[in-house]
């Protein structure tokens, strides 16, 4: 049985040092693909889009499980997708759905020159596209805070595939109380190996070991 000792908050150990902390965010080297649509989405202004060392994290998840099929909830305009596309397995596809027109044009538009994979960009609420897709059909399931929280989650057992990620990007580092709720139910949860990694604002990364992993109740 796995215990979890009490915690006021307080840190052990140093805490790295704001220059540590950013030569960690800009020692991840950004592709022409995903700087580019960085750029654009600052100029924008419209949308804040993850740090380099949280895509670089994406990205390494998307490489190291080979993923060819990755399901994105919340657009962030071509960024974190262009990172996912170079990580992700060549004959992939990424899916992006987001409701939001404009988000979806930007990332189409950041896209269009993908040398590698295929990018599926859907304008729709998740609500209305999550029940029509495939079980078991994706390797890594990326969602932001907001999508985490509105519940979307829930679906990700029935969506991944068994040794499949799910990845949530957080808006800051310790998260809202609703997403510090997901976090707890998936920690506690022994179908999920679950961890929170302090990259960029954070991301909470969970592998799904699938419905046959047995409950342990000593």
């Amino acid at each position: 049985m796995t215990t979890h000792s009490a915690s006021n908050g307080a840190s052990h150990g140093l805490p790295p040092s704001p220059v540590h902390w950013a030569a960690v965010e800009d020692w991840a080297e950004e592709g022409p693909l995903a700087a580019a649509a960085r750029e654009r989405a600052l100029a924008d202004g419209s949308l804040q889009p993850p740090t380099r060392a949280q895509c670089a994290a994406l990205g390494l998840f998307a490489n190291v499980i080979a993923a060819e099929h990755i399901l994105m909830l919340g657009s962030t305009a071509g960024v974190g997708e262009a990172w996912l596309l170079a990580g992700m397995d060549p004959g992939g596809t990424l899916t992006v759905i987001d409701a939001d027109p404009h988000r979806q044009a930007l990332t189409r538009d950041a896209l269009t020159t993908s040398p590698s994979g295929s990018a599926r960009v859907i304008t729709a609420q998740a609500t209305e596209v999550l029940p029509r897709l495939a079980d078991s059909g994706y390797d890594l399931i990326v969602l932001d805070e907001a999508t985490a929280i509105s519940g979307d989650a829930q679906h990700a057992p029935r969506l991944l595939r068994p040794g499949g990620v799910l990845a949530i990007r957080l808006a800051d580092h310790e998260g809202s109380r609703s997403l510090r709720d997901v976090a707890a139910s998936l920690r506690e949860d022994p179908r999920w190996a679950t961890a929170w990694l302090t990259v960029g604002d954070g991301v909470l990364v969970s592998v799904w070991r699938g419905d046959d992993v047995a409950v342990d109740e000593s």
